[in-house]
């Protein structure tokens, strides 16, 4: 008998605007999981492109899975909101959130997620609330692990979004706070720490996402609105003193960012993530 979309575990959401160079890599990572235990969600901001046709024509494929797969492009006020929109129409147990220009890393992503889960918990009653794992990074033509830290979760993000399951019960009762345009994950994550929600790190490698290392680090931003999310919570990170010396660093390091050439940036984030000792090796999925 073919699962009803209550009946699945996983939900996966793609949030996209104007994706039409991207969208197809995202779409073939979920299509071709080794699973049918999930529904498929894309969320498109109206886009003006090819996104939506792109995303149409896999509709056929999808039945023939037997894989529930909506489609819905309205406009939003934000990422944060489309995911919110997504969640309230979402019925799997699970949400995980797989935009645009990411991608699953394997095939068996969502089985393996499936299998650690049933050999690590007696009943589907006790599965965790949050379900996290690694995530690989394309920067500078080199791949290397987001500095995954449950421990630091006080301090910063503590793995990345994309690859994080989380029950839809609790994107319900806490949706994404829209007020914050760089760090809602961040937020939601935070609270339901602070408010006991349990976790589990599957160890498993979930995702494949890019970075370009140059334009689209804003560090400063970033640096604040975190900050703000802290206080907000009741955890702050620093003194008034400490931040504002914290602050000040976080503007030069903003400033080299945006004004250095290219060529000295680049060289700085090799530095940075050659010295941490996150290069490592991958297996490139077909879709990638």
């Amino acid at each position: 008998m073919e699962k009803t979309g209550t009946d699945r575990l996983f939900c996966v959401v793609t949030i996209c605007y104007n994706a039409e160079n991207t969208i197809k890599k995202t779409i073939e990572s979920v299509l071709n999981q080794n699973s049918i235990n999930y529904e498929y969600i894309i969320e498109d901001g109206s886009s003006n492109d090819s996104t939506v046709e792109i995303a149409e024509s896999y509709s056929e494929k999808f039945k023939e899975k037997g894989i529930s797969y909506k489609i819905i492009s309205k406009k939003d006020d934000g990422i944060y909101d489309a995911m919110n929109k997504a969640v309230s129409v979402s019925e799997g147990r699970y949400v995980i959130f797989m935009n645009s220009d990411d991608c699953f890393y394997s095939k068996d992503v969502l089985s393996n997620v499936e299998k650690s889960l049933k050999s690590n918990y007696k009943s589907g009653a006790d599965y965790p609330d949050i379900i996290y794992g690694d995530c690989i990074v394309k920067e500078l033509n080199m791949y290397f692990k987001f500095r995954k830290c449950f421990d630091l979760i006080k301090e910063r993000m503590p793995f990345s979004h994309q690859a994080c399951f989380a029950k839809r019960e609790l994107l319900i009762s806490a949706p994404l706070n829209t007020k914050y345009k760089i760090t809602a994950d961040y937020d939601f994550l935070l609270k339901a720490y602070i408010n006991g929600n349990s976790f589990y790190d599957c160890n498993e490698i979930i995702a494949l996402t890019t970075a370009d290392g140059v334009s689209s680090v804003n560090m400063l931003d970033t640096f604040i609105e975190v900050n703000k999310v802290c206080n907000a919570l009741n955890v702050p990170r620093f003194s008034e003193k400490a931040y504002n010396k914290k602050l000040k660093e976080m503007k030069i390091k903003q400033f080299v960012l945006s004004y250095f050439p290219d060529f000295i940036k680049k060289t700085i984030r090799r530095s940075q993530i050659k010295n941490r000792g996150q290069i490592t090796n991958v297996i490139l999925p077909p879709w990638a």
